[in-house]
């Protein structure tokens, strides 16, 4: 598969655990595999990347870029790595140098793609100036060029996200959050001092884009006067933990290789279910206007799951396949019409259909494990350590949904039911925190949804669960 992009995969830029040496590299092997070329290592709580940039990383790290570097020239995946220095950088005491530094060990490996990261850098007072930011990326530049004419740098802005019109106008949504600092216009008229082949990173017009038009693009890229290269933050999970985002990619208008340099998406702290969504962002680049979403969720269904349709990860994944920001894909669709039609007519017919589906969940855990546990025959034996909880949450539903079904049959033929075992095993589904069947917008996204018109949030099994509560007693 190829596409229009100069760059296209992975900016591996989350909060939370740090991917393992062995994760990294198996993700990295499926970017090229799903038609992609580039990774970038961001991830926020690598704290040799972040909070202690100026410390030296020790010799296993360095090997292990070096490794990826070596890889991606086989492969032909791109290594970049990022640092993330602005917590702390003051050029007043010498930290240029220091960055240089850090930077040489890494070309000492072999590492020739590097972006300096300004994002995120909420409290600091040196690096929220932007001519100081303009001086490390040029002082960052003249040192990586000396050592080698074709190494490539890259920068993001600690205003990263907006439309064009926005940040001229010092109205981005994110401006609130860096009081003292200069206005966003100061900011990106001071980038005017880097050569316009230096590309900005963006992540559209806000943090969590719903959708990214030509348009949009067009004018960043006018503004900026540069390259331009999206930081898409889908599928990534870390500030919903309890959450998956399995669906697929969705809300990127085509034709956006024609304007832009390069498109990465961050991916999930779970680095196997990440190949679901990912799969379907290396159709959609190299589709265009051809891609059909549901094909592709399907296709990387079969390609992840290792069986015609997904088989059992089919089930698990149709239950977090929509996310709350980002474009139209339904949550649950299946269960979500069978509870439509029961709520609309409680019939024999429709009580058929969710027992079905019921029972297909209570028995999809222990068909998922076949499949991928232990003694599975998948090669990629994590991704059950990491559909593990939400395929038991997705059980103890199963079985609650039986019971209830019992309960409203019994009530409507007019005869007492006990709840209590109904109740137990919700309080037993309810103990484990993953949100299956529920696209929930936490407190730390709800300054994000305005661009999306109408956020899914609906939950099939709280609707149904909600209606048997409800139904008349005896």
């Amino acid at each position: 598969m190829q596409n229009g992009f100069a760059w296209s995969g992975i900016v591996e830029g989350f909060y939370g655990p740090v991917y393992s040496f062995e994760a990294r590299r198996a993700l990295f092997a499926f970017v090229a595999r799903a038609g992609m070329d580039t990774w970038m290592y961001a991830p926020k709580e690598d704290p040799f990347h972040r909070e202690r940039w100026r410390e030296p990383y020790p010799a296993e790290h360095l090997a292990h870029f070096g490794e990826l570097a070596s890889l991606g020239a086989e492969i032909g995946v791109r290594f970049v790595f990022a640092i993330s220095p602005g917590l702390t950088y003051d050029p007043t005491t010498g930290d240029l140098e220091r960055l240089q530094t850090k930077l040489t060990s890494l070309l000492d490996v072999g590492v020739r793609d590097f972006c300096l990261l300004f994002d995120d850098v909420i409290g600091a007072t040196h690096a929220l100036d932007p001519e100081v930011q303009v001086d490390a990326v040029l002082g960052v530049l003249e040192h990586l060029r000396a050592r080698d004419p074709a190494t490539t740098l890259c920068f993001i802005s600690h205003y990263y996200e907006g439309r064009a019109e926005e940040l001229m106008a010092d109205a981005t949504p994110s401006h609130a959050f860096y009081r003292g600092a200069a206005p966003s216009s100061v900011v990106y008229a001071a980038y005017g001092r880097i050569p316009a082949e230096v590309p900005i990173m963006w992540t559209g017009p806000r943090v969590f884009s719903n959708r990214i038009t030509v348009a949009d693009a067009q004018a960043f890229a006018a503004l900026a006067g540069r390259p331009v290269i999206v930081w898409d933050n889908y599928p990534v999970n870390d500030l919903i933990e309890e959450d998956l985002f399995l669906g697929p990619y969705e809300g990127r208008e085509p034709g956006l290789d024609g304007v832009l340099h390069g498109l990465l998406v961050n991916p999930m702290q779970q680095p196997s279910a990440s190949k679901i969504p990912l799969w379907t962002v290396g159709r959609a680049l190299a589709l265009g206007a051809d891609y059909d979403p549901d094909a592709a969720w399907r296709e990387a269904l079969a390609v992840v799951g290792g069986a015609r349709k997904g088989g059992p990860l089919g089930v698990i994944a149709e239950h977090f396949r929509s996310h709350p920001l980002i474009g139209d894909a339904p949550e649950s669709p299946s269960l979500d019409a069978a509870v439509t039609d029961f709520l609309a007519s409680d019939t024999g017919r429709t009580r058929r259909r969710l027992r079905s589906l019921f029972r297909r969940y209570v028995k999809n855990e222990q068909k998922l494990a076949r499949v991928l546990g232990e003694r599975g025959s998948h090669p990629d034996p994590t991704l059950w350590d990491e559909l593990a909880g939400p395929s038991e949450k997705l059980r103890l539903l199963g079985e609650a949904g039986l019971l209830a079904l019992a309960v409203v049959a019994r009530e409507s033929r007019g005869k007492p039911a006990d709840r209590t075992e109904l109740d137990a095993k919700l309080a037993e589904a309810d103990a484990i925190p993953w949100l299956v069947g529920e696209n929930l917008v936490a407190p730390a996204l709800a300054p994000l949804v305005s661009e999306k018109s109408e956020p899914n949030l609906r939950d099939a099994f709280g609707r149904f669960f909600e209606a048997v509560e409800a139904h008349p007693p005896a």
